[in-house]
């Protein structure tokens, strides 16, 4: 077993499973892979031949896999699931991924590394991007914090904003310090139990919802870092901008975003980072 288990929920989609099996066979560092399948039908999975030769690859290269049938209506039930599964089988460090996006080399084995050197460091993600538009035309997303919006890294770019996953390399190589980070991210499992990320208390969130966990350990006095060096591709990332319309959007925000805001706040007392 390594010491950092890769979490990726998916659903009825095994070419996006098996691109993402490929790029990671790609990839340096200790790792395992779980997968959640909530797919509808349970051998969704296992009837792809090409799948099933490149997990089998990547074992021979020295990364176990591990395939969990996941019953739930969100991807936050594959998660919740994953998590356990790190905890119980006492994995150090978790990577909450997606099943349709691409790590450019070295992604995991430098985010590992970041946890590895500060043990203060709760959260540890990369730059997202959309594979469509050019590096210099990429901002973050209509709907992020406002913290983050007026942050000098971002200041005067959201009116250019294409897409809520994607943002905007920020014109310096070093790790920056944030509030909240979107997008897949690095964090320990023993966190994630300690502000009580599992088994269930993310599932019924439909949008977002696993912003709720890195906002937990956040206010639990830990940091949330984001190095421009970790650079991966949301290659679903659809044409034409934000996957929800505006106004189905601002249902989510008046729904599950203020309820799990008024959560968090509610359960976990912000600790003052020096």
């Amino acid at each position: 077993m390594n010491d950092t288990l890769v979490i990726v929920p998916t659903k009825n989609r095994p070419e996006h499973v098996n691109a993402l099996v490929q790029n990671l066979i790609m990839q340096d560092g200790e790792f395992d892979l779980f997968i959640g399948d909530m797919s509808d039908d349970p051998k969704t999975l296992e009837d792809n031949a090409f799948l099933r030769v490149g997990l089998e690859r990547m074992r021979s290269l020295g990364h176990n896999y591990y395939v969990q049938r996941v019953t739930g209506t969100n991807q936050l039930y594959g998660y919740n699931a994953g998590m356990k599964f790190a905890h119980d089988a006492g994995y150090k460090y978790c990577l909450g991924g997606d099943d349709d996006i691409i790590y450019e080399l070295g992604w995991l084995r430098k985010g590992r590394q970041n946890m590895v050197d500060d043990p203060n460091l709760g959260i540890c993600a990369g730059v997202t991007l959309n594979p469509r538009y050019s590096l210099d035309s990429q901002t973050i997303g209509i709907g992020l914090p406002i913290e983050t919006i007026n942050h000098p890294d971002f200041a005067g770019k959201i009116d250019k904003a294409d897409y809520y996953h994607c943002i905007f390399v920020p014109p310096t190589k070093e790790p920056r310090y944030y509030e909240v980070i979107y997008g897949g991210f690095f964090f320990r499992p023993d966190d994630a139990v300690n502000v009580g990320g599992f088994p269930s208390f993310l599932s019924p969130l439909g949008y977002r919802g696993e912003m709720m966990l890195e906002t937990a350990i956040f206010f639990s006095g830990k940091k949330i870092m984001l190095d421009p060096t970790m650079i991966s591709w949301h290659y679903q990332c659809p044409y034409g901008g934000l996957r929800y319309p505006p106004d189905v959007k601002q249902q989510y925000f008046d729904s599950d975003m203020a309820i799990w805001q008024k959560w968090v706040v509610r359960r976990i007392p912000k600790v003052e980072m020096p």
